[in-house]
């Protein structure tokens, strides 16, 4: 999706749709993030804390749309 403003194409406006239509999504539980924990900076410490911490298995996510 963001190969359209890195490289400037002709249908750049088509991003801001995907992102509305996204924003929507999330708005009514409809999509949600599979982020349940956060490490901070990219380094080497934090690499290696989350490489340690309990891993937790969900089972994956019914989607009703494809974007």
């Amino acid at each position: 999706m963001f190969t359209r403003t890195s490289f400037a194409t002709v249908d750049m406006a088509h991003q801001g749709k995907i992102l509305s239509e996204v924003a929507q999504l999330v708005e009514v539980n409809k999509l949600r993030s599979t982020i349940t924990q956060d490490f901070g900076t990219i380094n080497a410490a934090n690499i290696w804390q989350a490489d340690r911490a309990p891993k937790r298995v969900q089972k994956p996510m019914k989607t009703s749309r494809t974007i």
